[in-house]
């Protein structure tokens, strides 16, 4: 079992988990019938499934004042005005794991064209802002990567609603119970082909947030290139 003594608390720097992919000799997995192994073998704890973002993973973190956007594959602190000014009114200290990207005309952009996103002065067109889709909480006001992915999506829920509901640059990952294979199938087909989506995330509703690169409460399905 997962035993994690470090404690988060913002702000600070720390893996990000990623899909191990142990049962497989590549880390990818292109179909339903590739990675169906790894959802028979967690059921019984309860698996579902999200999107997968094509957009920069992000932690974002407030401490007090201050606020951390730090895009995780970039290796990049960034600044965001639109994400601060919203943030800041928030009273609480948090930790949130989410995917940022940028929608324009109604459509998420794929990730090609996001790279003004790395430049020391963001801007934006006139129809285009930014929007962080969320998929977890870490910390608010207190450390939570310990508990359960079910009581983490809890509280986010919550604190999505409570904070950040009423805000065009905020949104929550949606997700569906996978339960079944076809309901992997029928996950896959309405999530794995959104405009911002690359894929299908699957997760294990008992697992903690692990605070290192790889674990197998997560799975994924990526479309072959």
């Amino acid at each position: 079992p997962y035993v994690e003594k470090r404690e988060l608390k913002p702000i600070t720097t720390f893996p990000m988990q990623k899909p191990m992919m142990k049962y497989y000799v590549s880390t990818e997995a292109f179909s339903p019938e590739e990675i169906w192994p790894w959802v028979e073998a967690h059921l019984s704890n309860g698996v579902v499934a999200e999107p997968k973002y094509n957009g920069f993973r992000t932690c974002i973190q407030k401490s007090g004042n201050e606020i951390s956007i730090f895009f995780e594959d970039a290796r990049k602190h960034r600044k965001i005005k639109e994400f601060e000014e919203v943030l800041l009114q928030i009273p609480d200290d948090f930790i949130i794991d989410c995917n940022v990207g940028i929608r324009k005309g109604g459509r998420m952009l794929p990730r090609i064209d996001l790279m003004k996103l790395l430049s020391t002065d963001i801007t934006f067109e006139t129809d285009e802002y930014p929007v962080a889709v969320l998929f977890d909480l870490l910390y608010w006001n207190g450390d939570i990567h310990t508990e359960p992915f079910r009581e983490r999506r809890k509280k986010l829920e919550e604190f999505y609603s409570k904070y950040l509901k009423k805000s065009q640059y905020f949104e929550i990952s949606p997700q569906t119970v996978i339960d079944s294979f076809d309901s992997l199938v029928d996950a896959w087909e309405e999530y794995g082909y959104r405009d911002n989506s690359e894929g299908l995330i699957l997760k294990d509703m008992a697992y903690p947030f692990e605070l290192k690169n790889a674990t197998d409460g997560m799975a994924k399905i990526k479309h072959a290139l």
